[in-house]
């Protein structure tokens, strides 16, 4: 079982009190962005920005993708198998990174 039962949900989630977009983004950050040097370059003003920018971005565009629900419906068969091959790789990157920080005490 997932958080998403479909892409509808996903969408809600993106746009609706729980912030999904902004989490995503963050989660994109930890996992992607803190490994690059150019990254790591930038000040925290500036990351600040590109995060709350990025956000309010993904936040849009599924608020607009929302609004079409004949393109979810073409979309939804997809859906599912990108999703649980996306979570069962960040959990796997996740519990990775755990394990290495256990066994490296």
């Amino acid at each position: 079982m997932t958080l998403f039962s479909n892409l509808a949900s996903m969408l809600l989630w993106l746009t609706g009190s729980d912030a999904g977009a902004f989490v995503t983004i963050i989660v994109f950050t930890s996992l992607f962005l803190e490994k690059w040097a150019t990254w790591q370059k930038l000040t925290s003003t500036s990351k600040y920005f590109i995060i709350i920018f990025a956000s309010i971005g993904l936040g849009l565009g599924a608020q607009a993708l929302g609004t079409h629900p004949d393109i979810v419906m073409k979309m939804e068969p997809w859906f599912r198998p990108v999703m649980y091959i996306f979570m069962a790789s960040t959990g796997y990157d996740l519990v990775h990174k755990l394990d290495k920080k256990i066994t490296t005490k």
